[in-house]
């Protein structure tokens, strides 16, 4: 169990150095094909190398959690036999307050994020995030149709198509890893408090970092000084490296190319927001009535 735990971990940070390594290659090739050819984005994008350095560290925050889970694994991977064998504690005994705290430490990492990205973006760079979002492109009721028909779409192919996908691939292997933190958490016996503050982790405060972040910044930014299939493919693969669960791996990468389409559609980081939002609810209803 633990042997696969590791595997699983190692594959995800390898994921994650490929993307960097990519992206990192990508910036480099485009940067010296438009010198050649003497392209000037600069009068045509208000973006800047500081947005570019800004998005690393915004990123960084996301990116950097699997090389901590591995380091964690590891560390218990490489405890002595004599401490594993140790009589354990009643896992329920402490489950409603460890779980509390877990949601706690949820909203404050979200919030800390949300709130030095909104300092980068409107006191460092002097952006409008209504403009530089699109937040008044389109109308409530069209944002609400919108929302419900591509969290149809998106459900369908990431639970359907890739899910099943991953499951033909690897199979029995899946249930034998752990799931990813917060859908453990959501399956823990547990108070209503922390199941209220776990939902407004998951269908509030991720869709709005995550998408203003990933969808909003990183991608614009990334689509100046690359193009628009390269910075999708980037957002893809980190999207899913910080969710930390190799089998919703591909699910997870589904699931952000669709809504990178959507925003690219729209051009209203609104209808992103409300697609991530309803469905991580809806996946949590689903765990919930299990």
């Amino acid at each position: 169990m633990m042997e696969r735990e590791l595997v699983a971990k190692f594959l995800l940070v390898d994921v994650a150095v490929f993307s960097l390594i990519f992206l990192s290659v990508s910036l480099i090739v485009t940067a010296l094909r438009r010198r050649r050819c003497g392209v000037n984005e600069e009068e045509r994008s208000p973006f800047t190398w500081i947005d570019l350095v800004l998005v690393g560290v915004l990123l960084f925050f996301f990116i950097s959690n699997p090389f901590l889970a591995l380091t964690q694994a590891q560390a218990a991977a490489e405890a002595p036999v004599i401490e594993q064998q140790a009589p354990q504690p009643d896992p329920h005994q402490h489950a409603g307050g460890g779980a509390l705290l877990k949601g706690v430490i949820t909203i404050g990492y979200f919030s800390l994020v949300g709130a030095i990205f909104v300092l980068s973006i409107k006191w460092v760079r002097g952006f409008s995030l209504q403009e530089l979002f699109g937040l008044r492109k389109m109308r409530l009721d069209e944002i609400v149709l919108t929302v419900i028909v591509v969290t149809v779409a998106a459900y369908f192919a990431c639970s359907v198509a890739a899910g099943s996908a991953v499951h033909w691939w690897i199979g029995e292997t899946i249930d034998r890893l752990e799931e990813q933190q917060a859908v453990a958490q959501l399956r823990e016996k547990q108070s209503l408090m922390t199941l209220i503050f776990q939902i407004v982790a998951a269908c509030v405060l991720a869709p709005l970092v995550e998408e203003f972040v990933f969808r909003g910044y990183a991608y614009a930014v990334l689509k100046r000084y690359t193009n628009g299939f390269i910075s999708a493919a980037f957002i893809a693969l980190a999207f899913a490296v910080a969710h930390q669960n190799f089998p919703a791996a591909l699910p997870l990468i589904v699931l952000s190319l669709i809504l990178t389409v959507t925003y690219e559609w729209t051009r209203c980081l609104w209808v992103c927001v409300g697609v991530h939002a309803l469905f991580n609810g809806i996946t949590i209803v689903g765990l919930l009535v299990r």
